[in-house]
């Protein structure tokens, strides 16, 4: 919460000030008050109570800190794309919920993790961003194009940009988890880098893809290949 300059009067009670939490020298919004912020697959959390919000910064902190560390080529990127994060209301079941819009630029929706998962979603999601940005600027491939690719990630085929945007954000995860040690990272970082090579075959396959997109889907290509099969 900010505090006013010294001598500033008090809001009035029903004024309710933004959250933000300090990130790398930076601000980012912890997002739990704008009437439009519903905007995500899945519902939005209501007003942080004090002791939630203190939880939120928190693993916020220390995501950020894991990014960092694992995927520090995300990092420029995100301090200056990402805005705001909104919190989303917990599946019962306790899985991991997250979403990006292509409606709200610079803003991701997650629920509240430990720092390791919060940061993979956080990248995961921003990734979604980012190519959102790019498909509003640049034709990437043919949109007359209509059929439906099978990826490794969903049971059903997906259309061509669902399948590109999947695999531009599995192609972060995967350089996140190759970067982590231990047996589980290694497992994370192979699943995720079969899914990407895989689709990005299926992708090139099509013959849909514009200039842009055959260049966009090739520099990815480039990026695995110069990955080995096992994490560093």
């Amino acid at each position: 919460m900010l505090v006013p300059p010294a001598g500033t009067a008090p809001p009035p009670a029903s004024w309710l000030p933004l959250r933000r939490v300090e990130l790398d020298g930076g601000q980012l919004l912890v997002e739990d008050l704008d009437p439009y912020r519903d905007c995500h697959e899945w519902p939005v959390a209501g007003r942080l109570d004090p002791a939630r919000l203190a939880s939120w910064q928190r693993s916020l902190v220390a995501a950020w800190a894991r990014i960092r560390r694992d995927a520090p080529g995300q990092v420029a990127g995100l301090r200056v794309g990402l805005r705001a994060v909104t919190p989303l209301r917990s599946d019962p079941t306790g899985r991991l919920r997250s979403a990006a819009s292509r409606d709200a630029f610079g803003a991701v929706g997650t629920v509240l993790a430990d720092p390791d998962p919060l940061a993979e979603l956080l990248v995961h999601e921003f990734q979604h961003v980012k190519l959102g940005a790019v498909l509003d600027l640049s034709l990437l491939y043919d949109p007359a194009y209509r059929r439906r690719l099978a990826v490794p990630w969903r049971d059903e085929p997906r259309p061509l940009e669902g399948a590109l945007q999947g695999t531009y954000a599995h192609l972060a995860v995967a350089e996140l988890w190759r970067a982590r040690a231990g047996v589980r990272a290694g497992q994370h970082y192979r699943r995720y880098r079969e899914w990407t090579a895989r689709t990005i075959d299926e992708l090139a396959a099509t013959g849909a893809l514009t200039g842009h997109g055959d260049r966009f889907v090739g520099r990815m290509r480039e990026t695995v290949d110069s990955w080995s099969d096992d994490p560093r």
